[in-house]
């Protein structure tokens, strides 16, 4: 059999990772928000916090983020799929700006870090509400 190219092995690895991070992030911080409003219990203590507009803010932001980043990851991945083969294409204003996004691998680190920033303060702070 043919041995693999380790680099598109490395790069198969990185989207299944960036894939499950983006959807537990999504899912954590969805998840969240409906458990504190949806369980009676959790959600009048919740109620009755000073800190819960920042909180439901923090969890909201971080989903906000990731849905952002996935989108213009997903821009940029359509007009590098469609430059590929198109000259013309490769010219316009939208391909440039996303052949440089899609160099930018900190963008996405500083977003996913934000986002574990944010729901660690949420976190933190419901902690505090609930012990």
């Amino acid at each position: 059999g043919r041995m693999s190219d380790p680099a598109a092995e490395y790069l198969k690895l990185y989207e299944e990772y960036n894939k499950s991070l983006r959807t537990w992030f999504l899912s954590f911080g969805i998840g969240a928000i409906v458990l504190l409003l949806s369980n009676d219990a959790l959600a009048s203590k919740f109620a009755k916090s000073p800190e819960k507009s920042y909180i439901v803010a923090a969890f909201l932001a971080g989903c906000f983020l990731q849905v952002f980043i996935a989108l213009l990851n997903k821009v940029c991945s359509w007009c590098m799929y469609a430059g590929c083969d198109n000259k013309f294409f490769q010219q316009s204003w939208y391909y440039k700006c996303a052949s440089i996004i899609s160099a930018w691998f900190w963008l996405d680190v500083i977003l996913d870090i934000t986002t574990f920033v944010l729901f660690s303060y949420a976190v933190y702070s419901l902690t505090q509400i609930y012990l």
